[in-house]
């Protein structure tokens, strides 16, 4: 996924078919390493837009390959995940000084949430499974 984004970022002409195949112009989200939540943002701007993303990578030679139909199918089982972790990181980082009296909340709140999803997809099942393991972890450090 990261190789496409990149050629739509690095190529004038894909970016503006894909400007004009999409209603509402919307852009591919390149991630930054430093900041996990912009992983986020570009699985999920990059799954919204995947039609069109993908009639426009089929038309150009040198376009990279287009993420297989499990390869997407993955993407998609685990953004409500990410979804989840990115509410938590907004409501943390909203407060000049977050106190441990929010954390907990927010901690309780996100291992229900991701506890509750209902997930089929094998690697998605993992990424809960560490998520709520190191969850777990960092409860242990606060109490």
């Amino acid at each position: 996924m990261k190789s496409v984004v990149t050629w739509f970022k690095q190529s004038c002409v894909a970016s503006d078919e894909l400007r004009k195949a999409t209603t509402n112009q919307k852009k591919l989200i390149q991630d930054v390493s430093t900041r996990w939540n912009s992983t986020y943002y570009m699985i999920d701007r990059f799954l919204e837009l995947r039609g069109p993303i993908n009639e426009i990578v089929i038309r150009h030679k040198s376009a990279p390959p287009m993420l297989s139909g499990m390869e997407q199918s993955i993407m998609s089982a685990v953004l409500p995940e990410l979804r989840s972790l990115e509410a938590a990181t907004k409501e943390i980082s909203s407060d000049k000084y977050t106190t441990s009296s929010k954390i907990i909340p927010i901690m309780h709140c996100i291992t229900s949430k991701i506890k509750s999803l209902f997930i089929e997809e094998p690697i998605a099942k993992e990424v809960q499974n560490i998520i709520l393991r190191e969850w777990e972890l960092l409860s242990l450090l606060h109490h």
